[in-house]
C-alpha cells in the first residue's frame, strides 16, 4: 500500500508539471502514470485495502507516514542531484 500510495503521488505531481509543459498538438501523446498496474494491483485490491485501512485509522496513519518518508526521501535526492 505504501508503495502505490508513494507511485500515485508521484504519478499525480508529475503528470500535472508535463502536462503543463505539453504543447497541444501533442497533448495526446503524453504517456500515462497507472500505479496501480505498474504493481501489479488491480483497481478491487486497491479499494478493498483503503476500505480496510479506512476502517483502522491508526494503521492509515502509520502507512501515509511512511508514504510522507518516502516523498521526503525522493525529494532530497532531487535536490542533490
Amino acid at each position: 500500500m505504501i508503495i502505490i500510495l508513494t507511485d500515485a503521488y508521484l504519478a499525480e505531481g508529475a503528470s500535472g508539471i508535463n502536462v503543463k509543459s505539453i504543447p497541444g498538438e501533442k497533448f495526446d501523446s503524453t504517456y500515462l502514470f497507472n500505479p496501480l498496474k505498474d504493481n501489479n494491483i488491480d483497481k478491487i485490491q486497491f479499494d478493498s485495502s483503503l476500505a480496510y485501512y479506512t476502517r483502522h485509522p491508526k494503521k492509515l496513519k502509520i502507512i501515509y507516514d511512511k508514504v510522507l518518508d518516502k516523498l521526503s526521501v525522493i525529494q532530497a535526492k532531487g535536490k542533490l542531484e
